[in-house]
């Protein structure tokens, strides 16, 4: 386990992201691969929804992964950049999930390229990423000259990579992958001024992009990419 995965606050590997569901929209019996599944919520609701569905997943933190093993199908306690994924899995699964996972990774082009190998022709990869131009995040920097880690967030101290909208759309490209969905995340918490927040992003990228924790995506692999380019 990486250092300062075991210091993390109570509930932090219990999350489901709503933009995350409204994006896997299984189809019924759907194969599912959730990389970083914490202690295995998202796979809980999924097949709370349709007891068919096949959810397997891969999770770093030990105690985490065995809580996982109550509610999903298949766990592996591993890094997904070190695991080996069982021959079978080629081509296996209809939805890879990313939640919060690639800005912990030393390689998350190399991650994603592994993941569209464990695709079907027509999956599709979901992720959640933080956004580092969120206007919070700006201010400290500019204004107070702070960029100050902690134990969750945009500036989690385990984050090895950081995201633009623009650098995590090229990340999605260099894999030969094409963004069917790219949604905006403001955080719900600010009532009225959320609200505000959320119509301010209807104006406008560089508004939108200042006003998001995070992005979630929903992407393809592109009919004309070469998954080996880059390699």
């Amino acid at each position: 386990m990486r250092p300062g995965y075991g210091d993390k606050p109570d509930g932090y590997y219990a999350n489901v992201s709503p933009l995350v569901v409204e994006l896997l929209a299984p189809p019924p019996g759907a194969r599912i691969l959730d990389v970083g599944c914490a202690d295995g919520a998202l796979g809980r609701f999924v097949k709370s929804e349709d007891p068919e569905a096949f959810v397997a997943g891969v999770e770093a933190h030990g105690p985490a992964a065995a809580r996982a093993r109550a509610a999903l199908d298949e766990v592996w306690a591993a890094d997904f950049e070190a695991w080996e994924p069982p021959p079978h899995y080629a081509g296996y699964f209809d939805c890879i999930v990313f939640g919060d996972v690639l800005e912990h990774l030393i390689d998350p082009q190399g991650a994603l390229r592994k993941a569209v190998r464990l695709l079907r022709s027509d999956g599709s990869i979901v992720a959640s990423i933080p956004n580092v131009r969120w206007l919070p995040i700006i201010r400290d920097l500019l204004l107070r000259g702070q960029w100050t880690y902690r134990s969750e967030g945009v500036l989690d101290q385990t984050h090895l990579r950081f995201f633009t909208r623009s650098s995590m759309l090229a990340l999605f490209e260099r894999c030969g992958l094409e963004i069917e969905v790219c949604l905006p995340g403001i955080s719900a918490q600010w009532g009225a001024v959320g609200a505000l927040l959320r119509l301010l992003a209807r104006r406008s990228i560089t508004c939108e992009e200042l006003c998001a924790i995070q992005y979630v995506v929903k992407a393809r692999v592109s009919p004309t990419s070469d998954p080996d380019a880059g390699e």
